[in-house]
């Protein structure tokens, strides 16, 4: 059974990506900064607009996966694993938070090394490297960050576990966050060179450049709502249709709306019971809870879509 094809190819949806963050973070770095208000807005639009709905369809790609191999969609034994998955996360960030941050990252990375190897044309598992792609496309993210990310850590703990240095005096003697960028590019600059989509490679590469000059916010918005949740929605999003259909990216989003409306109604409930204001240190516990919500539930089900589809295309 073929797959149909999206009507705007990917690689021109993230090229637009690429090219947008490059325009932005000149205006940022050359004419002008771009005010916190701003941050936020472009942080907030970009997550409900694209990277939640990314995370809206597992159950569609579960249901079109059973459709395909010719069995029974249990949409209950989806629904008991996934809200398994998040009652467990929920217990072990009240129990052990400064671990559950750890694997809240250590799942993203893998999640996002999933997604961008299959995009640049490697198999995702055949060498079981995922994991370490998405840490180094990761840690590049955060490292060029490096003082707002202590910055938003010092607001979840008080301390660093174990040392009681806090995380704003960490901030203080560790070298500045493009130190970091320049130790981490290299290397993976070097593994993108060797990407069978060369083009592809070239854009994610000017991507997280780009991203470096821009304020955390706007930056790993721009990566995983622009870059990484368009390829989940354009690439995986023609699975959930049927042989005949037509597949259209505003449909997707449409399909996958009541389950987004649920997602940011739970998203104002966590703020309503964390932050007492709007800076990024108030809005780190519940954004954290929202995102660790959307990619951990990918650990059941990313790896069999990915098979699939390579079979498929």
């Amino acid at each position: 059974m073929s797959l149909p094809m999206p009507p705007i190819p990917t690689t021109l949806l993230t090229g637009t990506t690429t090219v947008l963050t490059l325009l932005l973070s000149a205006v940022h770095y050359l004419v002008m900064p771009l005010g916190y208000p701003l941050q936020l807005l472009l942080f907030v639009v970009a997550v409900a607009g694209l990277g939640v709905p990314h995370a809206a369809l597992d159950h569609q790609l579960q249901r079109a996966a059973a459709r395909r191999a010719g069995i029974r969609f249990e949409a209950g034994t989806l629904l008991g694993r996934y809200f398994g998955l998040v009652a467990l996360y929920v217990l072990l960030w009240f129990w052990l938070p400064f671990l559950s941050v750890f694997l809240f990252l250590a799942v993203a990375a893998w999640h996002f090394g999933c997604t961008d190897r299959v995009y640049l044309g490697w198999d995702a598992e055949s060498d079981g490297q995922p994991l370490l792609f998405g840490m180094l496309v990761l840690a590049l993210l955060l490292g060029t960050h490096l003082r707002e990310v202590m910055a938003i850590m010092a607001a979840l703990f008080p301390s660093l576990p174990g040392t009681g240095m806090s995380f704003h005096h960490l901030a203080a003697i560790l070298p500045d966050g493009p130190l970091y960028g320049s130790v981490l590019f290299l290397p993976l600059a070097g593994w993108l060179f060797r990407a069978p989509q060369r083009l592809r490679a070239l854009q994610l590469l000017l991507l997280l450049l780009a991203c470096s000059l821009l304020p955390l916010l706007p930056a790993f918005a721009l990566y995983f709502s622009g870059w990484h949740a368009l390829i989940a929605l354009n690439e995986t999003g023609p699975y959930t249709t049927g042989e005949q259909q037509q597949f259209s990216l505003f449909g997707l989003l449409k399909k996958a709306l009541p389950i987004t409306l649920l997602a940011l109604l739970l998203a104002s409930g966590l703020y309503l019971l964390h932050a007492k204001g709007f800076s990024s240190s108030h809005l780190a516990a519940p954004v954290l809870l929202l995102l660790s919500l959307i990619v951990l539930p990918q650990l059941g089900i990313q790896p069999g879509v990915h098979r699939q589809i390579s079979s498929e295309a």
